[in-house]
């Protein structure tokens, strides 16, 4: 049985029905301005299946309504499964006679006429499938009901049988960079009980489960609850997991090319109080010759590879999966890749191109390098797009709006969704300020006041050597602005030794301001994020933060308010660039 349709109705920005096919393409990347839903449907996909209740901190169940509505809809995701009728017939038979193995004299009456129910629909619904190949299945997101009729989710027996259906489906397997917060250390073991209040539940926790499958998979016998009581075997295991988890790196390593030379290694140090602690261990050359290890959390070395060590974790010790020899498992990644250097990205896609071909893979994007068209056909390519009229709305190529004509149409559709505006269509700008990518952008544009700059965002701090020498060759008067931390200091002197002391003279690292290391959230100071996150009420992530002021209508008032701390701390960055851009 697989999935090959989705349809999403009112769900949060959809004003109407958005459908999302699978049968045709199995690599399909979403692309769209900002703040035009890429995110919500792939989350509107998710929420079909129950067991994914609990992803996402739940909040894709949460504030479902239009807002811009003001009438109440049914919010429903259904999804059109295929099967073969003689495998589906088995399951649900063996279903009915596991709900009828009873005894009648313990059984609650309710409960029974309920078992009875299930008989007679699947009783009805069999011939029904027999003449076809595939079935609608609805689900109320309000109600949590799943239902074969769109407009009727009062049967608990026609839930109960929907249910059993969709566990047989394929799993939606969620991947989102930005929400991403392990910090390298995992519990595998429930704090003792204080008062009368319970401890939470280590096992709950997606990462608790992504590194029991870690065990599971180093050897069918391991698992985190084993470690509890495994005594003096603890350490003989603990080796096992971590020379399989460091198998899997080295692999990726080479598949990804994230770097040149050895890659990193993955260390795993038991703590005190049932914690289990995952370190990097670089190998550094002295001056002498000599080798030293050198010790970091899985946060402390570059985006890149901490995205980079997330994504190898979540992909390959993923407990959802049903098995490594799993098909037509659905993936949904937001925004992949966003902190990897163009040539991973291009890797990226040849990954993702290699797991599509037994799985279906949706992912969104905003990067040229996961388009590469020789490997996604612009056919397969959607986009997504948000008007106040007709809300969330999904387009191929010949259903896009704003059309763009001339011989290179459909490419230049494809730069204008992804927010791109090539020197070679007449970027006629000046007083340009290249910023690491689209976050700093936003920061930096709204605080810039009435300031002759105009901020131009790379996907990474790498990226931005990509674009100097179209600033160098169109003779654009330029600085960029580089965060004060290791990967923007990396790529800084890597420009540097690119284009020489003289051209690096225009550009700027952030200065310290009360901080050894300062990156662009330190220029806001905390009182004012807290002040930020009151009036826009989120609880969300800074570079979250960024985009929701600023698109929002209440952007100006928020910026005035401002402390004059903050206020200070841009207009030292901003003099800077001043500076250095006359040189």
């Amino acid at each position: 049985m697989k999935y090959s349709k989705f349809r999403i109705h009112r769900y949060k920005g959809i004003k109407n029905t958005v459908e999302i096919n699978l049968s045709k393409s199995s690599l399909i990347p979403i692309i769209g301005v900002n703040e035009c839903g890429k995110t919500t449907i792939l989350e509107a996909m998710l929420s079909f299946d129950e067991i994914n209740d609990y992803n996402l901190g739940g909040k894709h169940l949460s504030h479902l309504q239009n807002l811009y509505d003001t009438k109440k809809y049914e919010i429903v995701v259904s999804a059109e499964i295929e099967y073969k009728f003689q495998e589906l017939e088995n399951e649900l038979v063996d279903y009915v006679k596991s709900e009828m193995d009873y005894d009648e004299d313990e059984t609650e009456e309710e409960e029974t006429e309920l078992k009875n129910e299930i008989k007679k629909l699947v009783e009805n619904k069999l011939p029904e499938f027999k003449n076809q190949s595939t079935l609608t299945i609805y689900r109320s997101l309000e109600k949590k009901k799943y239902s074969f009729d769109l407009n009727n989710f009062s049967s608990q027996a026609e839930n109960d049988v929907c249910e059993k259906i969709v566990q047989l489906c394929p799993y939606m397997l969620y991947f989102d960079d930005f929400q991403d917060d392990f910090n390298g250390v995992v519990r595998y073991k429930n704090e003792a009980k204080v008062g009368d209040e319970e401890p939470e539940d280590v096992t709950k926790n997606k990462w608790y489960k992504i590194v029991n499958e870690l065990f599971k998979q180093t050897d069918s016998e391991y698992s985190l609850k084993k470690l509890i009581i495994s005594g003096d075997l603890k350490s003989n295991i603990i080796s096992d997991v971590t020379q399989h988890l460091n198998n899997i790196i080295n692999e990726g390593w080479v598949n990804f090319s994230l770097e040149k030379g050895v890659p990193p290694t993955i260390k795993i140090i038991p703590l005190t109080n049932f914690m289990l602690k995952f370190e990097i261990v670089e190998k550094i050359t002295l001056e002498d010759g000599s080798t030293r290890d050198r010790h970091f959390g899985v946060k402390e070395r570059s985006k890149g590879f901490f995205w980079f060590f997330s994504f190898t974790m979540k992909l390959y010790f993923n407990s959802q999966k049903r098995s490594s020899k799993d098909k037509d498992t659905i993936y949904l990644l937001d925004e992949p890749g966003s902190y990897l250097h163009s040539t991973a990205q291009k890797n990226l896609l040849d990954q993702l191109n290699t797991l599509s071909k037994d799985n279906k893979v949706l992912f969104t994007t905003h990067s040229p390098f996961l388009l590469d068209p020789e490997k996604i056909p612009l056919k397969n390519i959607r986009i997504s797009t948000k008007s106040d009229k007709n809300g969330i709305e999904l387009h191929n190529f010949s259903t896009a709006p704003k059309k763009l004509s001339g011989k290179n149409s459909p490419f230049q559709i494809l730069l204008h969704y992804l927010e791109i505006t090539p020197f070679s269509l007449n970027y006629n700008k000046n007083n340009i300020v290249i910023t690491e990518g689209i976050f700093d952008y936003y920061w930096y544009e709204m605080m810039k006041g009435s300031r002759k700059l105009n901020f131009f965002p790379s996907s990474n701090a790498d990226s931005i050597i990509f674009h100097i020498s179209y600033m160098i060759a169109d003779g654009k008067k330029y600085s960029i602005v580089w965060d004060n931390d290791l990967p923007g200091v990396r790529s800084y002197e890597k420009a540097k030794k690119s284009f020489g002391d003289r051209e690096s003279e225009k550009w700027v690292i952030l200065p310290n301001i009360g901080k050894n290391k300062t990156v662009l959230e330190n220029l806001i100071t905390k009182a004012d994020m807290e002040k930020i996150r009151v009036v826009l009420q989120t609880e969300t992530t800074f570079k979250k933060i960024a985009t929701l002021l600023y698109y929002s209508n209440q952007r100006k008032e928020i910026l005035n308010s401002l402390s004059k701390e903050t206020k200070e701390n841009f207009k030292i960055v901003y003099e800077k660039i001043e500076e250095n851009m006359m040189k």
